[in-house]
């Protein structure tokens, strides 16, 4: 299974497109451009494509004060928000204060309200901020408040995140907004991705919901765009009306990654892209060892990128060139000294040699 980097739980798939969003960036030749998520919610999709370097700089942009305050304080803050996460008991009387911090924001510094959310979000039912906790109010259930809550690992992540915040472009936007601010600075090469409130169910799932006034408007800003864009939606007439002529593809998130031809719960809007032509997700099949080698690989090539201000796949052009440029350089080296020996030195004996081992090499 496919690694997730955002330490948010978040409900729906749309991190399962991450596999795709790789295949897709191979096939258009965006590599190393710039990739903008209006709705970001976990930024699954941007996290995978920024640390596994696909894409250079990531754009994510969520309205919801609450995440703003998260990604805020993961980018600017890390250390604070880091020792909230390893100092803090996961209790419920640590829920309901967290709680409280949630229901009053405008009351508490951005960290204190980050904390908040990461807190509440990990130790909530499906992650939903407004839902009830794991296990109930009595704890009785069959998981506790902590069953999603491993501390070292949502260390871990927000620590590799926060190594790229010079490459992460944060905004608290409404998607309108933020097309009209970031549009006119992006590079040729770049991918914007939509994923609107969904049109059915979207007031029951989103604390931001669209009315169907809210989905026209979106989609008339997004259609006049130039730059190479993806809309992603629940497959609905009221939807497809609204993108009538755009190219589209149907599928189901909630069974694979897989983009497929056939009638899907969801739908996919493009423009000047081009779908690959088999999309997938990749599925590595290796031995426990092996996978352990190539993680450790990559993370150290991770490093290295983070260290010298590079992406991977920079790296991975260089490497081969390095090695051509170092064994011609080897070789040139290697003719030289051979030729040196050959032609011999004269050390000043006329060929002849008057001292012996014994007097060149002293002996104690």
């Amino acid at each position: 299974m496919p690694r997730s980097y955002t330490p948010l739980r978040y409900p729906g798939g749309k991190g399962k497109l991450a596999p795709f969003m790789k295949e897709l960036f191979r096939h258009n030749d965006l590599c190393d451009g710039t990739y903008v998520e209006a709705y970001a919610g976990g930024s699954s999709i941007a996290l995978t494509l920024l640390l596994e370097g696909y894409a250079w700089e990531v754009v994510i942009n969520d309205i919801d004060d609450l995440i703003y305050a998260f990604w805020k304080s993961v980018l600017d803050d890390t250390e604070t928000i880091s020792r909230k996460i390893q100092d803090t008991p996961v209790t419920m009387e640590a829920w309901y204060e967290q709680k409280q911090i949630h229901l009053h924001p405008e009351q508490y510094t951005m960290t204190d309200v980050g904390f908040a959310t990461f807190f509440l979000n990990r130790t909530n039912r499906s992650g939903i901020l407004q839902a009830g906790v794991i296990g109930g109010k009595n704890q009785d259930g069959p998981f506790k408040l902590d069953a999603r809550f491993n501390k070292r690992d949502m260390l871990e992540r927000i620590r590799l995140i926060a190594k790229y915040k010079n490459r992460i472009r944060l905004f608290n936007q409404d998607a309108g907004e933020l097309i009209k601010t970031v549009t006119p600075s992006l590079p040729a090469k770049c991918l914007m991705y939509f994923d609107p409130p969904y049109f059915n169910k979207g007031k029951s799932l989103y604390k931001n919901y669209y009315s169907p006034s809210d989905h026209a408007h979106i989609a008339t800003l997004i259609r006049a765009l130039s730059h190479p864009w993806i809309v992603t939606y629940d497959n609905v007439p009221e939807i497809k009306k609204l993108y009538t002529g755009e190219a589209y593809a149907e599928y189901d998130i909630s069974y694979s990654a897989h983009i497929s031809r056939i009638r899907g719960a969801e739908v996919m809007f493009y423009h000047n892209l081009e779908l690959p032509s088999a999309p997938y997700t990749r599925s590595l099949r290796a031995s426990a060892c092996s996978a352990n080698a190539v993680e450790g690989l990559l993370n150290q090539a991770k490093s290295m990128a983070v260290s010298e201000d590079k992406s991977i796949s920079q790296l991975l052009k260089e490497t081969p060139e390095k090695r051509l440029k170092d064994e011609t350089n080897f070789k040139s080296a290697k003719r030289r000294q051979l030729a040196l020996l050959k032609q011999g030195f004269d050390l000043g004996t006329k060929g002849q040699m008057t001292a012996t081992r014994e007097t060149l090499h002293e002996r104690g």
